[in-house]
Parts: structure tokens; sequence; C-alpha cells
């Protein structure tokens, strides 16, 4: 239901916003426009506020002033392409992670606040991946593997460069927390390791491949059912 509405509330605001705005801006400025078509993840605020991230940039609806608002490199973020979408309930904050690894807070009036330190660890790939929240500490995924950040001073704690057997900064595709464990995907396969242990030690996780039943290792995304 709630991609239906995203998909048709998108259709009707961009149509209305290109048709308003077509004789403001040059031809130049249409490769930018564009690209917010390409919706690849989403979520919704406490205020109701539904939140895409697209290969050009965040696209924000609001609902109950039923308004919208555009935000890409030109107006507050420090990257185009969104990659993943994490609204948190608890603090009242949105994290919106960047392909390039940069970090965007914004607090429930939109003020942003840009965290850069994993784009500037020159990692091979900075993408992020995925963010999820335990408490006040937020975990962040992507091709550095997985890293540990205090929500309250907006510090970084961790990085869990090493897992188990895999190679060191292992791209974690997804990750998933489950039974006081997290789980983690990668191209490699599945690890876990129990939320009361310490992550970043390597032989804390145990790795499922196809040495021990997993069909395949490419595994691009973990849930669990029932």
């Amino acid at each position: 239901m709630l991609n239906k509405l995203i998909c048709s509330v998108f259709a009707f605001l961009s149509i209305a916003y290109f048709a308003n705005c077509s004789e403001q801006f040059q031809i130049t400025d249409w490769k930018l426009y564009t690209s917010f078509h390409n919706v690849t993840i989403s979520d919704v605020d406490n205020a109701g506020r539904i939140w895409c991230g697209t290969t050009g940039g965040l696209f924000i609806y609001d609902r109950a002033e039923n308004s919208s608002k555009l935000l890409n490199s030109l107006n507050g973020l420090l990257n185009n392409e969104v990659s993943y979408v994490f609204c948190d309930s608890s603090s009242n904050l949105t994290f919106v992670g960047l392909a390039d690894g940069t970090l965007e807070i914004f607090d429930s009036e939109l003020n942003i606040s840009h965290i850069t330190s994993i784009r500037d660890a020159n990692f091979a790939n900075s993408r992020i991946t995925k963010i999820s929240s335990i408490g006040n500490t937020l975990f962040i995924s992507g091709g550095f593997g997985i890293a540990t950040f205090d929500i309250l001073n907006k510090i970084f704690i961790s990085t869990i460069a090493k897992i188990s057997n895999w190679n060191k900064n292992q791209i974690v595709n997804d990750f998933y927390f489950y039974d006081n464990k997290i789980w983690a995907a990668s191209d490699a396969g599945i690890a876990r390791c129990n939320l009361n242990s310490l992550l970043e030690v390597p032989y804390n996780w145990t790795t499922y491949s196809a040495h021990n039943g997993l069909i395949q290792t490419n595994i691009r995304s973990i849930a669990s059912y029932g």
C-alpha cells in the first residue's frame, strides 16, 4: 500500500512540478531533475512525511501539508545519488546515505548535518547500502563493511572491517537484527554475530557459504519470516 501511495504521489507531483518550473530552468538543468523519477528507497518519518531516495537526489512529500521538497547537490546534499534512507522513530532523525559514503542527518525541521568520515576514509567502495539502529547506536553497512555510529554525539564508534574469513572491507549488501544477533549479507555469503560480543573481532562471527549449506553465496538481502 505504501509503495502504491508513494508512486501515485510522486507521479502527480512530478508532473505538476515540471509543468510549473519549465519556464524557470535552462535546458541544461533538465539532466539533474529528470533523474528524480528513479526512486530506489523510501521511508516514512514520525510526522508522516514520505522520504524517497533517487539517483538524482532526495524527494520529501509532506502529506499533511500537501507539499514537497526536492534536495540535491545544488541545495543541500553533498552528492546527488541517494543509496539509503532511514527514518529513526526514536531519535526523530532521518539518516540519508549517499553513494559516495556521505551520511546526511536531518532533524524534524529538515536542518542538515553532513558526516563525511566514510567518504573521506578512501575506501575502494564507500557506498552506503543499509542503515538501521538499536537504541542510540546506528549501524551502517556498505563497501567498507559495517560501521557503528553514536546518534546522540554524532560520532563514529567503530568500523567492522574484517568479518570472520571474509576479505577485509568485504562489501556488506544488507544486514538484519534477529535473535539478539546481527546477520550480514554479502557476495561471500552470510555472517552472524551476537550483539553482546565485540563485533570488531573477526572470529566472533560465524559464516555460511556453499561449504555449509548455502545454494549460492551472492546474497543481496536478508530478512526473517514467521
